[in-house]
């Protein structure tokens, strides 16, 4: 089988791709080059921005006989139909990957979503844009069968799950390390956090698959948890006890935290998801996602204390700004004030953290509006 991914250098895509190779098939990879170090051997890389070129050009970069497309970096109507027109009549299938946020309803006691239930969450620009790519390929005829492809929350060796979270992963580690209190918005929330390998052995086995045409799946594992058991099982995991300041959605939205997306909370993190997959283990009998989440992971930990990536002082400053103003006299029990923490900073770090921290741009924003309008009166007085 000849295999073409959009993107394959990601998570899940990245996956896919492994399996595909474990499988046997031909596997060609088009994105920019700029993340070679995650192409995996045997993969053939076709270099091209799929934002950026013409459809001539990108037509140019790829042949006309793949057997299967699977699209990962599509995340809006206008960059979907420009793939379709790139990759018109090249294929016998092509892969949408979605998401399991578009769900519409709020789940009740015990109930689990199905791939019947209405779509169009109104809540997240993310969950609008893929309903409306999910639409678009279901009114419209694109030269070939289809098939939508719904992960939730996946992980693996470079990403951490977790319900507040930043992409500087290490960040989240970093502030358990240090005894600091983690933010959470509804501990008891359900979760279901999928392991990368199995979310992409599932998507694997739908290539070619007559039950796949014109289809959605959600892919998932069938354990759930709470947002709460998640990261105390991370914190087990490297002999830490967290301690969790637990803080309304509604009075998250009363502080400035412009570097925690809100409308995610809200549209997605912020609700229970829990997911039936009758429809895919149908689909692809075999399929079986029982990496449970502390044994998987154990090798997201492993590959994050080794590297110890970059910290994102400003989003680890605002954490503890808006614990610190939730808490009021009592957060200095909690230790989110600098001490001993700053040491591990250098001068740049530092001034982010205050700024951000102690929101300085803010108090000063407000001084430099508060003199431009007492000049404006007295130049009017005179």
């Amino acid at each position: 089988m000849k295999v073409l991914l959009i993107g394959g250098t990601g998570i899940i895509s990245k996956e896919v791709c492994r399996i595909s190779l474990e499988m046997g098939y031909e596997v060609f990879v088009l994105n920019r080059g700029k993340s070679k170090e995650h192409l995996l051997t045997g993969a053939s890389l076709i270099e091209g921005d799929v934002r950026l070129e013409s459809v001539s050009e990108l037509r140019k970069k790829i042949s006309n006989d793949y057997d299967v497309i699977v699209d990962f970096i599509t995340y809006n109507e206008e960059q979907l139909k420009k793939t379709i027109n790139f990759i018109k009549g090249m294929s016998k299938q092509y892969i949408y990957i979605s998401s399991a946020t578009v769900y519409s309803k709020c789940l009740s006691k015990n109930e689990r979503y199905v791939e019947t239930d209405p779509i169009d969450n109104p809540n997240w620009y993310y969950t609008i844009d893929k309903s409306k790519c999910e639409h678009w390929l279901e009114e419209n005829d694109i030269g070939m069968p289809y098939t939508i492809i719904r992960p939730y929350v996946t992980y693996g060796e470079t990403r951490i799950p977790f319900q507040i979270n930043t992409g500087d992963y290490f960040t989240l580690l970093n502030r358990i390390l240090c005894d600091k209190p983690i933010l959470i918005s509804g501990k008891n929330k359900k979760c279901t956090l999928t392991y990368a390998k199995d979310f992409a052995f599932g998507v694997v086995g739908l290539f070619l698959n007559e039950k796949a045409q014109n289809e959605a799946f959600h892919i998932t594992t069938d354990e759930e948890m709470t947002w709460e058991k998640c990261i105390k099982i991370i914190g087990e995991k490297i002999g830490k006890e967290v301690r969790l300041i637990d803080i309304p959605i509604d009075q998250l939205k009363k502080y400035n935290c412009d570097l925690i997306n809100i409308e995610e909370l809200i549209a997605d993190k912020g609700r229970d998801n829990r997911f039936d997959n009758s429809k895919i283990k149908n689909a692809v009998p075999n399929f079986e996602a029982n990496t449970s989440f502390e044994e998987g992971i154990e090798q997201s930990i492993k590959y994050y204390l080794y590297k110890k990536t970059k910290i994102n002082y400003s989003w680890d400053a605002q954490i503890d700004r808006i614990i610190g103003r939730y808490l009021g006299k009592n957060a200095r029990n909690e230790k989110i004030f600098i001490n001993d923490y700053s040491k591990k900073m250098n001068n740049t770090e530092k001034k982010e953290y205050i700024m951000n921290r102690y929101m300085l741009f803010v108090l000063c924003s407000k001084a430099l509006c508060f003199l431009h309008k007492k000049n404006k009166k007295i130049s009017k007085k005179y």
